[in-house]
């Protein structure tokens, strides 16, 4: 899923309980830390669901480093029938982190706990309110076909305090996906699979800032008006097969379209799209021998700027909105390793192992130039290396 390289962690909280509970936890710890957490799991008819909710407090080790946040989180997992089931998710979260600066060695020998006075005095901070509510839709359409459909809405009030600026992101975020599996026996002990799939999400917006008081608050003198809209597009096609209950093997594409709108409210002549496409190929093949596999991976992924690392340098800035010279990036990864199982003497137990040894390479990886500020394309980094566990 998705157009990164690697694999995909996939969390689900657990309505299998066999009875409705309660559980409350508290944590506490050094500089003003702590923690309040409740959980309760219930049933609605035929339907599991579980509420959860939480407050978390921390004053900071350095001046100027506290934060907070309170979350709530709903799930309800409701079957329609013995092969269809319906998924419900409610969530929100809301919190504020104050960030005290870089010190310098003098500084930090005559303090290390102590804030760089300017991000005091602009009281730079960062708070986020955001609310989701998400759809699923799973259905086992024969004992060898399942279909799997998601859909997403999510707002956004994003408020910065950063760089002599109040910043002030009003988002909408919305999206959706569509997922067919089929599995079918080719003989002598031979199984092939083939997945297909879509998904689109687009998130909009406006962008305001205004520069600060000197308490760090939101002056009325707007020094930016802009809309900021992506619509990331993806579809892939992949192809598996096993034989010989030893060998598997895959083969799969997926295609990407990012498209970038941004218009500046204040000039329009600014106003400009940018369109980012690609196809990434991917294969594998593995063996298995008892308790050990081994495997060789061909992968790789497109990933597109972020808004802030799209902006012009000054070159360009009295133009157009958007870096004209900005390109996706394209990684290409080689990777071969093994992973399994040793027993260990006496009946002790075994000993787990997972070796890989990996070639990573990035077309247009972005660099940041002009202390962050801004961003430019490499021609091509390089990442190699061997992991073992």
């Amino acid at each position: 899923y998705g157009n990164a390289s690697g694999g995909v962690v996939n969390l689900r909280t657990n309505l299998d309980f066999d009875r409705p509970f309660v559980e409350v936890l508290e944590r506490a710890g050094d500089f003003g830390y702590h923690r309040e957490q409740g959980i309760t799991g219930f049933s609605l008819g035929k339907a599991r669901g579980q509420f959860s909710t939480y407050n978390s407090t921390f004053d900071g080790w350095r001046e100027h480093s506290n934060g907070s946040s309170t979350q709530g989180q709903l799930r309800l997992g409701i079957p329609i029938d013995n092969v269809t089931r319906l998924g419900l998710g409610l969530d929100g979260v809301s919190n504020i982190n104050r960030f005290p600066g870089a010190l310098t060695d003098s500084e930090y020998d005559t303090d290390p706990q102590a804030a760089d006075p300017a991000y005091v005095a602009r009281d730079e901070r960062r708070r986020n309110n955001v609310a989701r509510v998400g759809l699923t839709f799973d259905r086992a359409l024969t004992r060898s076909q399942d279909l799997a459909l998601t859909a997403f809405a999510e707002p956004k009030s994003l408020q910065r305090s950063e760089r002599a600026r109040f910043r002030d992101f009003q988002r909408i975020h919305t999206g959706g996906s569509a997922q067919w599996q089929g599995r079918r026996a080719l003989g002598n002990g031979t199984e092939g699979t083939l997945s297909v799939g879509a998904d689109d999400a687009w998130q909009d917006g406006s962008i305001l800032f205004y520069d600060l008081n000197p308490d760090g608050s939101r002056s009325t003198n707007v020094r930016a008006n802009k809309r900021e809209g992506a619509n990331a597009f993806g579809g892939y096609a992949e192809a598996g097969v096993r034989w010989n209950e030893r060998w598997s093997a895959s083969l799969a594409a997926r295609y990407d379209n990012v498209w970038y709108i941004s218009q500046d409210r204040a000039d329009p002549s600014l106003n400009a799209d940018q369109h980012f496409t690609h196809v990434t190929p991917k294969a594998t093949v593995a063996y298995m021998l008892d308790r050990h596999t081994l495997y060789a991976n061909l992968g790789g992924g497109v990933e597109v700027p972020a808004f802030n690392e799209i902006d012009p340098d000054p070159i360009f800035v009295s133009s157009t909105s958007l870096n004209p010279f900005l390109e996706p990036m394209i990684s290409t990864e080689y990777e071969v390793g093994g992973r399994g199982e040793l027993p260990l003497p006496a009946g002790i137990g075994g000993a787990t192992y997972d070796v890989a040894l990996y070639y990573l390479e990035v077309t247009n990886d972005l660099v940041p130039f002009a202390g962050g500020a801004y961003f430019t394309s490499a021609g091509k980094t390089r990442r190699q290396g061997l992991e073992a566990g």
